[in-house]
């Protein structure tokens, strides 16, 4: 199915002559059909014709429609696939840029509740079975998802890119948002993509434990060395290799050795301009080190536990400068450097 033009297009008549001129081009199309062979050639170009003829008439809805700049009509189900049946219902959506959508709710909303609750045609529709309504959906591309399992199928983050972007067919759009949507998130089964998208903020819960982390080293390295975690790069680095030379912190110590982690990500967050946040993927959900709104991350809670359980005797040092480069290689140069 061809896409419509790209601008509105001037108003053809009253919404009550567009009405009446769907209906009987529709018969007409359909009495076509019934007269001719029942082939499956002739079934063909009716679903075709039939597609076509609700583009003539969604063309005509959308001049009236006045809706803002930035504004899309897509077809998407069937429809967006040009395949209508005589009695199929005509899936489209309407995309509106999120701080829009967010100012203008409360009024669609109600203009839709009235229209739904005192349009003939709706009330009739209601009286014929349980399920026989109309829902009004919104849309406004930003689309969230949710953590899964690796054994999962396509989620409702995929399956709404999908339906919304990957199989529609633009009929009008007003403005580049449509298309700004598609080029941002096609192609939608992209693990970066999902990573980048399920970077959460700390929870309070997350800051008062990884808080108790540091609080459980500083009393440790106050009590064990005389000594104190100060945000000092080479202080630091000193004093977190000292709790594993003095067999302070040993191997089996998770939580100390995990502390120690938190520790050294503080340092890479100040020298890096990194920010901790809560990354979430098949695998679960880990506190990391991210470059501001990027999907490039640093997880310097294990770096030490996991290199410390595996019989390696790495320096912190070693760790932390490794951590340091992988980091300082991803991020954009300084101006003039």
């Amino acid at each position: 199915m061809p896409a419509l033009a790209e601008a509105g297009v001037p108003a053809t008549g009253s919404l009550a002559a567009l009405r009446e001129s769907f209906r009987d081009d529709k018969a007409a199309l359909i009495t076509q059909y019934r007269t001719a062979r029942p082939t499956a050639t002739n079934a063909a170009r009716l679903i075709r014709a039939l597609s076509r003829q609700v583009d003539d008439a969604l063309d005509g809805l959308w001049a009236h429609a006045a809706l803002p700049a930035s504004a899309a009509l897509v077809a998407v189900g069937g429809y967006g696939r040009g395949e209508l049946f005589p009695y199929s219902d005509v899936d489209i959506l309407v995309l509106l840029e999120p701080e829009m959508l967010d100012h203008r709710r409360g009024a669609l909303e109600a203009a839709w509740g009235e229209f739904n609750a005192r349009h003939p045609a709706l009330i009739a529709l209601r009286k014929i079975a349980r399920f026989t309504h109309v829902d009004l959906d919104f849309i406004d591309g930003d689309f969230r998802p949710t953590p899964r399992g690796w054994t999962d199928g396509p989620d409702a983050f995929e399956l709404e890119i999908g339906n919304t972007l990957a199989y529609t067919v633009p009929l009008h759009t007003r403005g580049d948002y449509f298309a700004g949507l598609k080029a941002r998130w096609l192609p939608y089964y992209d693990d970066a993509l999902r990573a980048f998208q399920t970077a959460l903020e700390l929870s309070p819960t997350d800051r008062q434990y990884m808080t108790q982390q540091r609080d459980l080293l500083q009393d440790l390295a106050a009590q064990e060395l005389g000594r104190r975690f100060s945000g000092e790069k080479d202080n630091d680095l000193q004093i977190l290799q000292l709790l594993l030379d003095k067999r302070l912190v040993k191997p089996g110590q998770t939580r100390e050795l995990q502390a120690m982690g938190v520790v050294m990500g503080d340092l890479l967050a100040a020298d890096l301009d990194l920010h901790w946040v809560i990354y979430e993927d098949a695998q679960g959900r880990s506190r990391a080190l991210r470059y501001k709104e990027s999907d490039e991350y640093l997880f310097p809670v294990t770096m030490i536990s996991r290199r410390q359980e595996a019989g390696s005797d790495t320096p912190v040092a070693e760790i932390y400068q490794k951590a340091y480069d992988t980091m300082g290689a991803v991020k954009p140069p300084v101006p003039f450097q």
